[in-house]
């Protein structure tokens, strides 16, 4: 029986407002976590953000994961909510079409899997 390799999953938390503490972040890990064994994947990587509210995509740990993507090494992305990604639905859309330009499909812990229709109405 062939056996397929399990999907490589990279978490990305995002801890950006002053009312979150250290716990938050934590919460985001562990119910990625489950939502990872729920895919059968396996998680590669973490990429966290601290303290960087700002609405644009110059954050370094968004900076690592996208260029992780472009380089192949992970095929679903994991996080807490669409805004983690990006608050800004034209920001969100380019972090969307790049995961789409290499194969990545995105889960949120509250939508699931995101497809076009759930981006279309982000915001």
């Amino acid at each position: 029986m062939l056996t397929l390799p399990a999907p490589r999953i990279a978490l990305y938390v995002r801890h950006s407002i002053e009312n979150q503490t250290v716990f938050s972040v934590t919460d985001q890990l562990v119910s990625r976590m489950k939502i990872a064994t729920d895919v059968g994947g396996a998680v590669v990587a973490t990429y966290h953000e601290s303290n960087h509210s700002d609405r644009g995509s110059d954050r370094p740990g968004l900076r690592k994961l996208l260029g992780d993507v472009a380089n192949g090494k992970v095929e679903i992305v994991m996080c807490a909510s669409l805004d983690r990604l990006a608050r800004d639905p034209a920001e969100l859309a380019v972090v969307r079409q790049k995961l789409l330009d290499h194969g990545v499909a995105l889960y949120t812990a509250s939508e699931g899997r995101i497809d076009e229709a759930k981006i279309a109405t982000a915001g």
